[in-house]
């Protein structure tokens, strides 16, 4: 069980406690622990987006008190981490390139046309890093046991001074050899967690009408906005209506 995680107030905001944890989660790991526990306060709002992120999921309460949440996380699956543009780097050319190119070989409507290259692929992944650094976009990737992404999301914020609040979610993917394990929806809580701890109040998003991908956004308390015929070609080039999603947070 992960307690008493603290960081002195003039060294917060450098990643310190997320290194404090995984560096904890990576111990238990070795000491052949199944799981890693803890318990954090409802409204602590930024270390209760910390643990998600990590892949901490809420699970029925072991503690009686009002307002104490229980939070869990599997060893053995694989975990959702936020990533720093540098790890987003690390991985362009590989984990993060392949899980595009499978998703457009899978028929998704994410932006490219099959066949996609390996190559042209990683180049987004290169461009997604360098706004991860100027902090228009953040990522999260599900991690194997290996470390190996096996699905992605990312949150990009509004930049137009008046639309400030609202954050948009893009590229959400998961590898078809491990769909079916909940990443997807895993992936969507920590991005919609994190949006609702720096402040966002509105999310958005779209899909392709009539997709898979609309269950999971339905599922997840996503409202649909409408649909625009021939919004874009899915991978083989056909032009395909999109439906516009939006999540008021708070």
């Amino acid at each position: 069980e992960v307690k008493r995680l603290w960081v002195v107030p003039a060294a917060r905001r450098k990643g310190l406690a997320r290194a404090l944890v995984a560096e904890a989660l990576r111990r238990a790991a070795a000491l052949g622990a199944p799981s890693v526990r803890l318990t954090v306060w409802d409204w602590r709002r930024e270390p209760l987006a910390l643990y998600r992120s990590l892949g901490f999921e809420t699970v029925p309460s072991w503690d009686p008190r009002p307002g104490l949440l229980c939070l869990e996380r599997p060893l053995a699956a694989d975990r959702v981490e936020l990533l720093a543009p540098g790890a987003v780097r690390a991985h362009a050319a590989d984990g993060l390139a392949a899980l595009l190119v499978d998703a457009v070989d899978g028929g998704a409507s994410v932006g490219f046309t099959a066949p996609l290259d390996a190559a042209e692929a990683a180049s987004w992944w290169l461009g997604a890093a360098e706004e991860a650094e100027e902090g228009v976009r953040e990522v999260w990737a599900a991690l194997d046991g290996a470390g190996r992404p096996t699905g992605v999301v990312t949150l990009v914020r509004a930049s137009a001074a008046n639309g400030r609040h609202r954050g948009e979610i893009a590229r959400l993917l998961v590898h078809r050899s491990a769909r079916g394990r909940g990443l997807g929806r895993r992936l969507l809580a920590a991005a919609e967690a994190h949006a609702a701890a720096i402040g966002l109040t509105l999310l958005v998003l779209d899909t392709q009408a009539g997709s898979p991908a609309e269950r999971l956004y339905r599922g997840a308390g996503w409202t649909a906005a409408g649909t625009i015929p021939d919004f874009a070609a899915d991978p083989a080039g056909v032009l395909r209506a999109t439906t516009l999603y939006y999540k008021k947070l708070g």
